[in-house]
This record gives structure tokens, C-alpha cells and sequence, in this order.
């Protein structure tokens, strides 16, 4: 009885440490298939990203850029499926309580409506998030010069690039920094930056 006793402990111990191994397992694979999420959408969308300008209700064409701290708006090329459709979708990513979340509309999401998301699509990239921080690269002088706001006011371009830095309750965090499509350091949408055509 002893060594029967001896050898179910022995037994329990195992497959408690082999349940523990496959919830830690399990866990590390759901977290990184919502990384390998979070990849893919913020790697296929600012890599698309182009500057788009829309009428406002003086009827000047402004940005539709939106470049906050913690939320930002663009429009992006977007493979065409139906030719009704068009090229060119609009997505915005925010965070609604712990929750990262990305929404899309075939329409712009306006800054001067206050980013308005009617008949918007949305998604949940991410849950248990503490916080989302957006950094915005221009070129000033040559140099390149990080923001955590980017105004659209004097510039009808996008950033270089975005940097998205998104922390868990936890105290672990994650960033992505992906260069724009419709933005350069030389170039913007097929035009020479700060060459004369003379």
C-alpha cells in the first residue's frame, strides 16, 4: 500500500505539472495568434495608406487624416473585389475600455464630424488592453521628426510612418512600426519632395 501510494503521487504530480505545461501551452498559442492578428491588419493597412482629401462644410477639400495620441483614422488601398466598390477603403483604430478595436467604412471617417462611425464596420483586434499609444514620423528639415499628434492643418500629406504601441493589463506591450504608401522622404504620390521642376 505504501509504494502503491508512493507511485500515485508520483502519477498525480506528473500529469498536474503536464496540465499545468499545456494550459501555459495553450495560453502562449492564443496570444500569439491575436499577435499574428494584430500583424496582419496594421501591416496591411498602413503599408496602404494614401493621403485622401474630402470637402468639409465650407466645401474645402481637407485631410481626412486623424492623428491622435491614442486614435488614428486613414484611408488605405484596398484590394478591388467588386469594381462598384473601388480601391480605396477607410479604417480607424481606437480603444473602447480594455478593448483595441478597428472599424471600416467605404465612406470616409471624417475628422470635422468628430471621426463619426455611422454604418461602420467593426472588429476587436485585441481584449485585456491598458492602453494605446500612436506615434506619427514626419520630415522636418531633412531629419525625421517623431509626434504623438499630427496635424493636418498646413500639411494635406500623411506621415512616413506609424509607429502603434499597445500595452496589456499585464504590463507587457507589443509595438509595430510600418512605413505608408502614400508617403515618403523624397516622394509623395509619384511627386518629387523639395525639387524644382525648373
Amino acid at each position: 500500500m505504501f509504494i502503491f501510494s508512493i507511485i500515485m503521487i508520483i502519477l498525480g504530480t506528473a500529469m498536474a505539472t503536464a496540465q499545468q505545461s499545456l494550459r501555459k501551452v495553450s495560453a502562449k498559442n492564443v496570444s500569439l495568434m491575436s499577435l499574428q492578428g494584430l500583424e496582419r491588419v496594421f501591416t496591411f493597412s498602413i503599408r496602404n495608406a494614401v493621403p485622401f482629401q474630402w470637402p468639409d462644410q465650407s466645401k474645402t477639400n481637407r485631410s481626412i487624416f486623424i492623428g491622435e495620441p491614442n486614435k488614428t483614422s486613414f484611408a488605405y488601398l484596398h484590394r478591388v473585389v467588386d469594381a462598384n466598390d473601388g480601391g480605396i477603403r477607410f479604417i480607424q483604430f481606437y480603444l473602447q475600455q480594455d478593448n483595441l478595436i478597428a472599424a471600416y467604412r467605404e465612406i470616409p471617417i471624417l475628422p470635422w464630424d468628430n471621426g463619426t462611425l455611422n454604418a461602420a464596420e467593426t472588429e476587436i483586434l485585441a481584449t485585456k488592453v491598458r492602453s494605446l499609444n500612436i506615434l506619427y514620423a514626419d520630415r522636418v528639415n531633412n531629419q525625421i521628426v517623431w509626434s504623438n499628434r499630427w496635424n493636418t492643418n498646413n500639411n494635406m500629406n500623411i506621415p512616413l510612418a506609424i509607429q502603434i504601441k499597445v500595452e496589456w493589463q499585464d504590463g507587457s506591450s507589443e509595438q509595430w512600426l510600418r512605413r505608408t504608401a502614400g508617403s515618403g522622404q523624397y516622394e509623395s504620390l509619384g511627386m518629387r519632395m523639395g525639387v524644382s521642376n525648373d
